[in-house]
């Protein structure tokens, strides 16, 4: 049975909770990691890059997304910043 710390990152994309540093950093907006439903974009006085995300949001659709890659076989054993290849070509 996982506790404390282990227990935090039990299912927590499914969840839809992000690990800062791991997930996302200082170079991925909300909506880019997933977090759009997290923002009150008809909050009273706004918040903190509220006119970037609207204007990213009016810009079509995002340049890049958090997304979860479902590897089928069982023996490579995924850590951390894998290079994900799609066509032989890495992902961006």
């Amino acid at each position: 049975v996982h506790a404390g710390l282990k227990a935090l990152n039990s299912l927590r994309m499914e969840k839809g909770y992000r690990d800062y540093g791991h997930d996302m950093d200082n170079t991925d907006t909300a909506l880019e990691a997933g977090l759009g439903f997290a923002c009150d974009f008809k909050k009273p006085d706004g918040f903190l890059g509220k006119d970037a995300l609207l204007a990213q949001k009016a810009s079509g659709p995002l340049k890049k997304r958090l997304v979860q890659v479902l590897v089928k076989d069982p023996e490579p054993l995924m850590y951390h910043g894998e290079v994900v290849l799609r066509n032989g070509r890495p992902m961006a």
